[in-house]
C-alpha cells in the first residue's frame, strides 16, 4: 500500500481496536489512523476527520455498527466490518459494506480486506476523473461515465431520459437502468445540450424527446417514455409547455 489514506477504527473494546490498528500499521504504514470508542464518536469523527476507510465493529452498546453505517453521510467512506458474529454479514452487504471480517482472522485475510477496500477507492477515483474528463470534452457532452453496481458504463446521452439530484449525487436513467454520478446537476446542466435537456424542477432535468405527457393537479409531473415520473415545478411549467409545442409543430 503506497497511497495515503485516512482510516478510522471503531470498536468499544480497546483490545479489538489495538489489534486492528496494529495490522493496519503493517499493511498501510503511510496512512493516518484514528480510533473511535463507540458509535456516537464514530459518527462525529467521520464528519470531522473524513476517513476514506472505516473498520467498524458490529456489536457495540447503544449504537451498533449497522446503526452507524445507516447514518453515514454521502459520499460514504468504504466500510469493512470487524466482528465475532457471522449473522450480520447479509445486512452489512445490503448496506454496501465492502468486506466483513470475522474474528479471529489471519493477517492474510486482513490484508485481502484492505486490498479490496483500496481497489474500490481507486476505482471510484478513476471514475470521478473520467467523469470530469468527459464533461470537459467538446461543446456539449455526448457521453458520460456512470457507475452501475461494480461496473462502469460509458453511455450515450441521447439514451438518457432524466437526471435527478438527491443529496450529494445525481441519478441518471438510461434505457431502463439507474446510474449514479458525483457530478452535480448544475455542473451537468452547463455541459448538456440545452436544445435537448430541459430543467423541469430544481432537482431534475429531462430529455424533452422522451416526454410522453404532463400530469397536472396538486403535484404536477412529467411522464417519460421509460415510465419515469419527474416532478414539474410551477416555475418551469411554461417553458416545458413551450418546448413541447415547438417540438410538435
Amino acid at each position: 500500500m503506497t497511497a495515503m489514506e485516512r482510516v478510522l477504527v471503531v470498536d468499544d473494546e480497546p483490545l479489538g481496536r489495538r489489534a486492528v490498528v496494529r495490522q493496519l500499521a503493517a499493511v498501510m504504514p503511510q496512512s493516518e489512523i484514528r480510533e473511535a470508542r463507540d458509535g456516537f464518536e464514530a459518527i462525529e469523527l467521520v464528519a470531522s476527520f473524513a476517513p476514506s476507510l472505516v473498520f467498524l465493529d458490529v456489536e457495540m452498546p447503544e449504537l451498533t455498527g449497522l446503526d452507524v453505517l445507516r447514518q453515514l453521510p454521502e459520499p460514504r467512506p468504504k466500510v469493512v466490518f470487524v466482528t465475532a458474529y457471522q449473522e450480520f454479514a447479509l445486512q452489512a452487504f445490503e448496506h454496501d459494506a465492502c468486506d466483513y471480517l470475522v474474528k479471529p482472522f489471519t493477517a492474510e485475510r486482513f490484508a485481502a480486506a484492505v486490498n479490496r477496500a483500496c481497489a474500490e477507492l481507486d476505482a471510484d477515483r478513476r471514475l470521478r476523473a473520467l467523469e470530469h474528463s468527459l464533461a470537459k470534452s467538446g461543446a456539449w457532452m455526448t457521453r458520460l461515465a456512470l457507475r452501475l453496481g461494480p461496473r462502469v458504463d460509458v453511455i450515450d446521452l441521447a439514451t438518457v431520459s432524466c437526471l435527478v439530484s438527491r443529496g450529494h449525487y445525481t441519478y441518471v436513467w438510461s434505457e431502463g437502468r439507474e446510474y449514479i454520478t458525483e457530478l452535480t446537476l448544475v455542473h451537468l446542466e452547463e455541459r448538456l445540450d440545452p436544445a435537448t435537456f430541459l430543467r423541469v424542477h430544481r432537482s431534475a432535468l429531462v430529455n424533452d424527446t422522451m416526454i410522453v405527457r404532463i400530469h397536472e393537479g396538486p403535484s404536477p409531473s412529467v411522464e417519460l417514455r421509460d415510465g419515469q415520473r419527474v416532478p414539474l415545478s410551477r416555475r418551469n411549467r411554461a417553458a416545458v409547455l413551450a418546448r413541447l409545442g415547438a417540438r410538435r409543430r
